[in-house]
């Protein structure tokens, strides 16, 4: 009996010791999450701030841009200087909005890890989108012809602010990766399916095959 009685005893200190072990670790891993939960919600104010404070600048010197367009274009009389500080200006608004559509692509990325980044589709006319989101492009490069292929109208019903950007992000990885200038090809095109395509091709050395899975 006394065997027995001790034998109960220890499997009684070692259930109660793995018991304690088992809230200390449930404890810990509690703490822990909730220091990345703390870290995530600082991160993401942090980037609020950050992009609201940024794009206040933005704000303004686009406005004072698109005014000066417009003087300019009232008086430029047909003189080289002011054609000349035309298109300086015109690379300073392209930029410009560049410059907020990655502030927006940042808040994007904070916005899609927490499961809150909103997609509002609406009526969309892609062709007008995609040869205007070309136009812009065009302004910021010398060395590329951007060819734009589409119908005359493409309706769908569509995000245009996430397809800008998409479509943007393809022109800027197509500029960066023909360095030496060329053609890039935008084209629209609605399949047999119902389905929109649309591609971006350029005169780069273009992807290896073993990286192609994982370009996306």
């Amino acid at each position: 009996m006394q065997q027995k009685a001790l034998w109960l005893e220890r499997e009684i200190a070692e259930r109660t010791h793995a018991e304690e072990q088992l809230k200390l670790a449930l404890a810990s891993e509690q703490a822990a999450r909730r220091e990345t939960e703390e870290a995530l919600r600082l991160r993401d104010e942090f980037l609020s701030i950050a992009a609201h404070e940024l794009k206040t600048p933005l704000t303004g010197l686009s406005g004072h841009v698109q005014l000066t367009q417009r003087l300019l274009n009232l008086n430029t009389d047909g003189h080289v200087a002011g054609e000349r500080t035309l298109r300086s200006l015109n690379v300073i608004g392209a930029q410009t909005r560049k410059l907020a559509l990655l502030l927006d692509q940042l808040l994007d990325t904070s916005r899609l890890e927490a499961g809150r980044l909103a997609i509002e589709p609406q009526p969309v006319d892609l062709a007008a989108l995609a040869q205007e989101v070309a136009a812009t492009t065009r302004l910021v490069t010398n060395r590329h012809s951007i060819i734009v292929t589409t119908p005359l109208e493409l309706s769908a019903q569509a995000d245009p602010l996430r397809l800008e950007q998409v479509l943007l992000n393809l022109l800027d990885n197509a500029l960066r990766h023909s360095p030496d200038g060329g053609r890039i090809d935008v084209t629209l095109a609605r399949q047999a399916s119902g389905a929109i395509e649309l591609t971006v091709q350029d005169q780069g050395p273009g992807i290896p095959a073993e990286n192609r899975e994982r370009v996306f």
